[in-house]
Formats: C-alpha cells, sequence, structure tokens
C-alpha cells in the first residue's frame, strides 16, 4: 500500500506515520501489485475504519482503473463511485466513463440524493432510458435536453414518459406556451392526441399562430373529431 502512496505522491510518510501504519497491515505487501483478495479487502476495510475517503479513493483508482486483477470487481467499482460521490464530487463523471461493471439503478440514486443529476443521468442514459427522462424531467427540469435523449433513444416509454411530464406539470397548469413545439412533437410521438388537443387549445388562449391552428385541426381528424373545431 505505501508504493501506491509514493507512486501518487500522496505525502506517504505522513500517511504510514500518522494515519495507518500497521505492519500487518501496510507493512507486509504493496497493494497495487497483489494479486490476493484477501490483501484487498483487509486494506480497503482498515481505510474505511480510519475514515480516509481521499486517500481510499486513490487506493481504489490503482487497483480498479489502473490495469490490475481486480479492474473488473463490482463491489469495488461500487466503493470507488459511493467515496467519490461523498467526497470528491467533481471526480465522479471522469470515473463513471472509465468504469464498466458497478450497480447502475443503485448508484444513480444515491447521486441524485446527493444532487448529482447529471451524474445520474450520465450513469442511466445507457441503460435505463426511461429512468434517464425522469432524471431529467424531476430533477434537472430540462425539456430540450429530455427531447435530445428521446429523439436518440426513439423508444415508446420514454417518448410517453415525457409527454405525461408536459401535459401533468407545469406547461398546461402554468399556461406556458412558449416550448410549444416542442411539446407538440413529444406529445405526437407518444401517441396521446387527445391530450394534445387540451394542450393545444391552451396554447391558442396565448399565441394565435397558423401552425398552432394547422396542428389542431390535423389532431382533430386524427381523433375523429372534425366536429368540434371552431373558429
Amino acid at each position: 500500500m505505501a508504493n501506491s502512496f509514493i507512486d501518487s505522491n500522496n505525502n506517504p510518510e505522513q500517511f504510514l506515520k500518522e494515519k495507518l501504519y500497521e505492519p500487518p497491515v501496510v507493512g507486509k505487501f504493496s497493494i497495487s501489485e497483489s494479486t490476493d483478495p484477501d490483501d484487498v479487502s483487509v486494506t480497503v476495510k482498515a481505510f474505511l475504519s480510519a475514515d480516509l475517503p481521499i486517500e481510499l479513493i486513490e487506493l481504489l483508482k490503482k487497483i480498479i482503473i489502473e490495469p490490475s486483477p481486480f479492474s473488473d470487481n463490482k463491489n469495488l467499482q461500487n466503493l470507488l463511485l459511493l467515496t467519490a460521490i461523498r467526497a470528491d464530487k467533481g471526480k465522479v463523471v471522469g470515473y463513471i466513463t472509465k468504469l464498466q461493471n458497478y450497480d447502475v439503478a443503485g448508484i444513480a440514486k444515491i447521486a441524485t440524493d446527493h444532487g448529482l443529476y447529471d451524474e445520474a443521468l450520465t450513469i442511466k442514459k445507457d441503460e435505463q432510458h426511461e429512468n434517464a427522462i425522469n432524471v431529467l424531467v424531476e430533477y434537472i427540469i430540462s425539456i430540450d435536453r429530455g427531447l435530445d435523449v428521446a429523439d436518440q433513444v426513439n423508444r415508446p416509454e420514454v417518448w410517453s414518459r415525457l409527454a405525461m411530464v408536459q401535459l401533468d406539470g407545469s406547461y398546461i397548469q402554468a399556461a406556458d406556451p412558449s416550448k410549444f413545439a416542442e411539446v407538440i412533437e413529444i406529445i405526437n410521438h407518444a401517441g396521446k392526441r387527445d391530450d394534445l388537443v387540451r394542450y393545444l387549445h391552451m396554447v391558442r388562449k396565448s399565441l394565435r399562430l397558423l401552425k398552432i391552428d394547422t396542428a389542431l385541426a390535423y389532431t382533430y381528424a386524427k381523433t375523429d373529431r372534425l366536429h368540434d373545431m371552431k373558429d
């Protein structure tokens, strides 16, 4: 372990003398070269017990991010991300992009709980598209970014979730027509045409535009409601 701190220039003398120098734990091996899971386990537990999160991160980087027999260890990858979320938030995204074998749902939830919404989105984007949309619309609150994700993955459940947020959330309740083009696209993709009629009526109270009237007429036609058209 001492070697790993010497390699990282992380004040090894002070660490060994003042923090955790116990010959049975530290002095008998170099953790970055060890292939013994018990060695790694004992060392990690020692860092956790000593409440040394930054030093633990440096250690985990040595045995996970750098090539080692433990690079794909799921528990160690989880621990690196959890420790960084709590102690070194600025590095979390970098670790996310380098690690492949961690608890996606669990780590994303903890990132969200700690206010790391973009990090949670990065975690979920590749595997859990509907959950990624949830992060965007519930925490980041960006219809534009939500639309980008929906366009990229083009899955019905994503469009549906995005549409429901727009219909049940601020755009109708606050009578906000400012993003009408994006909302129309989202609701159309989700196939919620009856809800789109409701939304378009709200928009027409503030904006009288030909494209809105055209969208309303088209939606009436698609829902067999042409008799409901009014000037």
